[in-house]
């Protein structure tokens, strides 16, 4: 028997007419990367954080830009949890460290 982890349709229900107008104006607009909706995203996300954000398209490039933030150069040693998703180590390794 299938265990639900999250009841997503339950959760979007009250937001669901504001989700689907969001989505369309970025598809109907053709802005995936950059444009107006990531830049006010942005500017929304940076106001409610007090704190300068990027907006990123997905975790590994959240990592890259992290480690990149960090100064980590080829060679340098970066500790990963044994147990952890693959873009971990694999951002370590696209950076040259080890």
């Amino acid at each position: 028997m299938p265990i639900p982890m999250v009841d997503l349709p339950k959760i979007h229900a009250p937001y669901q007419g504001a989700l689907d107008e969001a989505v369309l104006s970025v598809v109907h607009g053709g802005g995936y990367i950059g444009g107006p909706v990531v830049e006010a995203f942005e500017k929304q996300a940076a106001s409610f954080l007090d704190a300068p954000i990027i907006g990123v398209g997905n975790g590994t490039d959240a990592l890259q830009i992290a480690l990149m933030s960090l100064g980590i150069q080829p060679g340098d040693e970066v500790i990963v949890p044994a147990f952890t998703y693959a873009a971990s180590a694999e951002v370590i390794a696209l950076l040259g460290a080890v």
